[in-house]
């Protein structure tokens, strides 16, 4: 047996003292150190004047982070409604358990494996890629009907993607920073598609087939990013650069040089 030394920060941030036991993992030559107690990690949050407006993201950074039970001190009947639309609406095998006069728990009670990690990830881009066809369905005719559906599949992707953000969190994977980039740019393309569908509502906007055409052609572009990502395909990467050039250098910026008004804006 030899001895490792393990940071007195992450340490003292795992509550770990002398004679504690950790879990060691072997992966060919990495080896994973992690604390025994994640299971039970809980955290306590007191709701002041101040705070209790950022319940979302109390919430939300919480479940990232792995806590697997959240308290409320202080909690009302008003911040308890607002916890369960969270809870349900964002966080993937979450329930409150328990809610008194001034405390409101909520805990770990179905959340998916680990190792769902990757069905899941696909199940993200499925919903980004049916997203983008009511977006562009409904422009393509002006008439809009599908905003609950184009607004539920952003809602069940943000929840799959903090979920995501969550397993890496506590798996400390060895490329978890750019899978966390990956996650916020698949969020960030689907909330685009969204406000997209609202602007275009709004301004009751029909495209010319000008802009349909460019969005089969995107189409295919965000079907090579999942080819490479999902299936580790190489080839699909060349592909994206050689596209990157044609698209975001040329087609694209052509376009705005010709367009105005609301055109600017698809």
């Amino acid at each position: 047996t030899l001895m490792v030394s393990i940071p007195a920060k992450w340490a003292k941030q795992h509550s770990l003292d002398k004679g504690s036991e950790v879990e060691v993992e072997e992966n060919n030559n990495i080896l994973r150190i992690s604390s025994k107690d994640i299971s039970n990690k809980e955290i306590t949050i007191a709701l002041t004047e101040e705070n209790k407006k950022d319940i979302k993201n109390l919430l939300t950074h919480s479940y990232r982070k792995g806590f697997e039970k959240i308290k409320f001190k202080n909690s009302t009947k008003e911040t308890a409604r607002q916890i369960h639309q969270i809870v349900d609406k964002m966080l993937l095998g979450f329930e409150i358990t328990h809610r008194s006069e001034n405390e409101c728990i909520v805990e770990n009670i179905s959340e998916p494996s680990n190792k769902k990690y990757p069905d899941l990830l696909k199940r993200i881009f499925f919903l980004i890629k049916e997203t983008h066809k009511s977006v562009f369905e409904d422009i393509k005719k002006g008439a809009y009907e599908n905003e609950m559906e184009v607004q539920g599949m952003r809602d069940q992707s943000d929840k799959l993607i903090l979920f995501c953000r969550r397993v890496l969190f506590k798996e400390s994977e060895e490329n978890m920073l750019l899978n966390w980039e990956l996650l916020t740019f698949l969020m960030h393309i689907h909330h685009r598609y969204y406000y997209l569908y609202k602007y275009a509502k709004a301004k009751k906007f029909k495209a010319e087939n000008e802009i349909i055409n460019l969005s089969g052609h995107l189409e295919k572009y965000f079907n090579l990013l999942e080819d490479a990502i999902i299936n580790n395909n190489i080839a699909s990467v060349h592909k994206i650069n050689t596209l990157k050039e044609e698209y975001q250098f040329g087609k694209i910026p052509q376009m705005l040089e010709k367009s105005s008004g609301k055109k600017n804006v698809m």
